[in-house]
């Protein structure tokens, strides 16, 4: 095995790790507080209105782990429950023609249906394609630009490239037995057709459906009025191990067309969905610099007593609307309101409240910068890391709030000037006076993170520089193979802070970055991909690359031993089997490419 440009860390890649608390510190409670804050404010204004308008009070009042056939079970009752069928947020061109309808409705309708029997939800891949052998199918090759669970599929079985083609997508998650893809989900569409076409149709799968599985649940979106009987309502069907669902997609309400789909998940699936939310922190393209995270909620504690203003402006995207604002705006609802009812208007169409937005002024803004990085020169040792850090944070906001207040981007220029002498940095063409075309290159962050590396402040500093591949830029100015400093850094990080409370958002990172390095191994040519945009060669990273897969595996083991009901954990599980099948995952957390 190659093991070239493969950093070994001593014993912790390999060797069972100590048990670390369930959340890191970069996931922990901290990071819930600013969402907290947020709720507050939005149930201080509910209340607000609610108690002292009573008007306002009165419009407001007014498919798994073996292989399961589709067929139906007295073990697995129908269960129906309230959620929206998903609708793709694919729309008709403009003007474009409707398909023609070479089938009638009663061939679509047994088409789809003879397709749809063949989705043995469960049935391993193996046993799918001996019996459907006629049907192509592909294993997973290129970028995941989806983090969600249903496009993290192995195998696709399709029988053709139309939009009314049918789709079979394989996976394997969860601890079943090694290597084995199994169907997780079946999709077709219908051909485009008209309103009372897709009506026609929709009846005759429905019948089918509910002579199979019962009654539907309709899932149709509530917008608070009557849904257009001219479309179809959207169904649900769940068993204990499916849940099937014939929805509208591609609608053009302008030109009343569009199509059903039909589409059934397995619960192996089903159950992966609904881990997504939690793993959106370990997607690409997280947004560093959002106020109210944890790292904010925490500094701002520390700072709020000698530094309210900056404190506030941590937790807060925006400053708090004056109350005589917010007063003035519900007096003129409540006069739009009486008008309305007068009119014979009623319910929410009687008029919307306006409150007004307010936005940091952006003076303020860069003098509280100024101040934080000032004050951290005289400020005990203990103390510089935290002002240091305040500082960083604001100013990776700076520009966007500049950009609100027009007042002041004369000057930008000079701010850039003077941020500069303080060791804060901007990256943008010269060129441009506006400060919403540059971007803060994280120059504090990386201070803090070296200079005080052995404290808390500093090890968390480190996390939130491996979690953006130590390039803060927007034209990846270190570099397309960003895995490779966040393997070297994020390894020496391991051997030399064991006990650190930010270990395991490290050691994810570190996993990412040798699952990134596998996958681009993998990589399509780009004219066989189905995404011309990437422009990867596979060539230059197979050197490697399997010793890359094998340490990317034994990364994400050891997240699972040391903390197995943390989130990473979760993660980590989802991206393991596919790893040891030594397919393509797609992985390019870690891997800078900038398009045309």
């Amino acid at each position: 095995m190659d093991q070239e440009n493969i950093p070994q860390p001593s014993g912790t890649q390999s060797s069972k790790a100590p048990e670390i608390p369930g959340s890191s510190r970069l996931g922990s409670k901290f990071r819930s507080a600013g969402y907290v804050i947020g709720v507050i404010a939005i149930l201080s204004l509910f209340v607000f209105v609610a108690t002292h308008l009573p008007a306002i009070r009165s419009a407001w009042a007014g498919l798994v782990e073996k292989p399961q056939s589709l067929a139906p079970s007295a073990s697995s009752p129908v269960h129906r429950a309230a959620m929206a069928a998903p609708v793709t947020s694919e729309s008709l061109a403009p003007g474009a023609p409707v398909q023609n309808a070479i089938l009638s409705q009663e061939e679509q309708a047994h088409r789809i249906w003879t397709e749809f029997e063949k989705a043995s939800l469960g049935v391993s891949f193996d046993d799918w394609s001996r019996q459907h052998s006629e049907i192509p199918c592909r294993r997973f090759n290129g970028t995941m630009w989806s983090p969600t669970a249903d496009a993290a599929w192995a195998e696709r079985c399709t029988t053709g490239t139309q939009p009314e083609d049918a789709h079979w997508l394989f996976y394997i998650f969860g601890q079943n037995e090694q290597g084995v893809v199994r169907l997780g989900q079946f999709d077709v569409s219908t051909a485009s057709l008209p309103a009372d076409s897709l009506t026609a149709l929709h009846g005759l799968l429905q019948s089918r459906l509910a002579a199979r599985f019962g009654p539907g649940e309709d899932t149709s979106p509530k917008v608070g009025h009557t849904r257009d009987s001219a479309w179809p309502p959207n169904l649900r069907w769940q068993t204990a191990d499916a849940e099937i669902q014939i929805f509208l997609s591609e609608l053009d309400p302008s030109r009343k067309v569009g199509r059903l789909r039909v589409q059934a998940r397995g619960r192996a699936l089903l159950d992966a969905l609904k881990d997504d939310e939690h793993l959106k922190q370990f997607a690409a393209g997280n947004f560093l610099y959002q106020a109210g995270s944890g790292i904010d909620v925490r500094l701002a504690e520390k700072l709020k007593s000698e530094f309210p203003g900056p404190a506030a402006m941590l937790v807060k995207q925006q400053p708090d609307t004056a109350p005589e604002k917010v007063k003035e705006a519900l007096d003129q609802w409540k006069q739009q309101f009486s008008a309305s009812h007068a009119a014979g208007q009623s319910g929410v169409r009687a008029g919307v409240i306006a409150i007004p937005q307010s936005n940091w002024n952006a003076k303020e803004f860069e003098a509280a910068i100024v101040q934080l990085v000032r004050a951290a020169k005289s400020a005990p040792v203990d103390r510089q890391p935290v002002l240091l850090l305040a500082a960083d944070r604001l100013a990776g906001r700076l520009t966007w709030v500049s950009g609100n207040d027009k007042s002041s981007e004369s000057l930008w220029p000079e701010w850039r000037s003077q941020l500069h002498e303080l060791g804060i940095d901007y990256g943008g063409s010269e060129a441009s006076p506006y400060p919403t075309a540059w971007i803060y290159t994280g120059s504090l962050l990386k201070r803090v993170a070296s200079e005080y590396g052995q404290t808390d402040w500093g090890e968390h500093a480190f996390a939130l520089l491996i979690a953006q591949g130590f390039d803060n830029s927007e034209d990846c100015a270190t570099g397309t193979d960003q895995f490779r400093a966040v393997i070297s850094q994020g390894v020496r990080f391991l051997e030399t802070h064991p006990s650190s409370l930010y270990r395991l958002d490290v050691q994810i990172a570190v996993a990412q970055g040798y699952e990134t390095w596998w996958s681009l191994s993998q990589a399509p040519a780009p004219t066989e991909s189905e995404d011309d945009y990437s422009t990867v060669e596979a060539a230059q990273y197979r050197k490697g690359a399997e010793a890359a897969r094998q340490q990317a595996i034994a990364g994400y083991e050891v997240i699972v031993q040391a903390s197995p009901q943390s989130d990473h954990a979760v993660y980590a599980r989802r991206q393991l089997p596919r790893l040891k099948l030594g397919a393509d995952t797609g992985q390019r957390r870690y891997y800078c490419e900038v398009g045309d």
